[in-house]
């Protein structure tokens, strides 16, 4: 499946669930298939590079928890990239090879 594909099965199944407002009727422990589309799709393009990926905030139950842990690593690995640009960009073309990567990851987890 191309990229393109993955990123509107994520977006357009998404949208189906957000619009509904509930977990396609599953109880709190399941993950209902659609879900399941979403983050395969996700998982999909954030494995292609594309750190900008995000699943639903609205989900509730064990998709909710795994949206959420799904987009801290998306938002984690965002930061890298664009970290690892910058002193790329400073160290490769500007010849400052003492630049530093800074890395501001959350607070630590309890």
């Amino acid at each position: 499946m191309k990229r393109s594909d993955r990123n509107a099965v994520a977006e357009s199944t998404a949208a189906d669930l957000k619009s509904n407002g509930k977990n396609n009727g599953h109880s709190a422990t399941e993950v209902a298939p659609a879900d399941l589309v979403a983050i395969l799709g996700c998982l999909q393009t954030m494995r292609d590079g594309d750190f900008s990926v995000r699943l639903p905030g609205s989900w509730v139950g064990l998709s909710g928890k795994i949206a959420d842990t799904f987009n801290e690593i998306a938002a984690v690995n965002h930061q890298i990239a664009q970290e690892l640009k910058r002193v790329g960009q400073v160290v490769g073309k500007e010849g400052k090879t003492r630049e530093r990567t800074r890395l501001r990851v959350g607070p630590p987890r309890t």
